[in-house]
């Protein structure tokens, strides 16, 4: 077919001039594409395009029911979902070369974490609701009670050994734990022998290891 007797394949078709909800800006395109066609482009959809609450949880239902499908899936350690079996773990006794030391350094440089952002790591860490939340704990100065004597008498109270896993100390004493977490309050009864590494898991979902050690203790009477 001659050049000059060629038919454009969208002649006829009409253009649609619509506005973008994102940016508000004017946009045009073919009739059969522009039914359903909100925004002028993929980036300006990503920007303002939002699910409604009933989506989100639908995707976040499908998405814990995947990982629970498929529990050998590489993915992020997410909050409700399972860890995949295959998933990649420092060993104990790992060595992070000085390189990577070094770039994980100047990454870190110069962050700083609001105040709100600290208030809600608070929260998770120990575990409780909101309304429960009295401030930073870790801040708080210990009581004028809580000397090396007094931690001495609860490490031979306790034989020396950890109340959680059972190991004897040894050249690196073992921790005392506020049952409670009330640093002031350092009456024996709520003082008890952890080893350095069961007393950092008890920083985490405080409300659990309170009635655990509660239990441990009335037991121990």
């Amino acid at each position: 077919m001659p050049a000059s007797k060629r038919v454009a394949w969208n002649k006829g078709i009409s253009n649609v001039i619509k506005t973008c909800v994102g940016c508000g800006k004017k946009f045009h395109g073919p009739q059969w594409s522009m039914k359903t066609q909100k925004y002028c482009s993929r980036s300006c959809a990503k920007k303002f395009f939002v699910f409604s609450e009933k989506t989100k949880k639908q995707m976040s239902k499908n998405r814990k029911n995947f990982y629970i499908d498929n529990p050998n899936t590489k993915c992020g350690f997410q909050k409700g979902y399972p860890k995949p079996k295959n998933a990649y773990t420092f060993k104990k006794g790992h060595i992070v070369s000085e390189d990577i030391r070094k770039k994980i350094s100047e990454t870190e440089k110069g962050k700083t974490v609001s105040e709100k952002t600290r208030k809600k790591m608070s929260i998770s860490i120990q575990g409780i609701d909101k309304k429960d939340w009295t401030g930073f704990v870790a801040i708080n100065p210990y009581g004028f009670e809580f000397t090396n004597n007094l931690r001495n008498i609860i490490r031979t109270r306790d034989n020396f050994i950890c109340q959680m896993c059972g190991k004897v100390q040894k050249t690196q004493k073992h921790s005392i734990h506020h049952i409670n977490y009330n640093k002031k309050n350092n009456d024996p009864k709520n003082l008890i022998c952890l080893c350095r590494s069961c007393h950092t898991k008890t920083n985490w979902n405080r409300k659990k290891w309170i009635q655990y050690f509660l239990n441990k203790m009335e037991n121990t009477q």
